[in-house]
């Protein structure tokens, strides 16, 4: 599937996958290493920033409802954390 208006991008070393945000979509599209589309999920309002942590979770910022959203590897919503306009997003993974 192709995108329209990407915005952010991620991948994920425990996942294998490439995470993109879909801003004219309002989802997150992914793609295995060779470029193949694998699926789309999430109903986000203006997605922007993307990052993974090493556990495999996705955290997404949504600048339209002010959230950053955090997804499991199956794209279904965790956590959600209200911010004020988030915009970019990264994960340490060191404790």
């Amino acid at each position: 599937s192709g995108l329209s208006h990407p915005y952010g991008i991620t991948y994920s070393s425990k996942n294998q996958y490439i995470y993109v945000t879909n801003q004219d979509t309002n989802s997150v599209t992914y793609y295995d290493l060779n470029g193949n589309y694998i699926g789309t999920f999430a109903s986000v309002n203006t997605p922007r920033g993307i990052a993974t942590d090493s556990n495999g979770y996705i955290y997404v910022s949504s600048e339209g409802d002010n959230t950053l959203y955090m997804y499991n590897a199956q794209g279904n919503v965790v956590r959600g954390f209200n911010v004020t306009v988030p915009i970019g997003v990264t994960v340490d993974n060191y404790r």
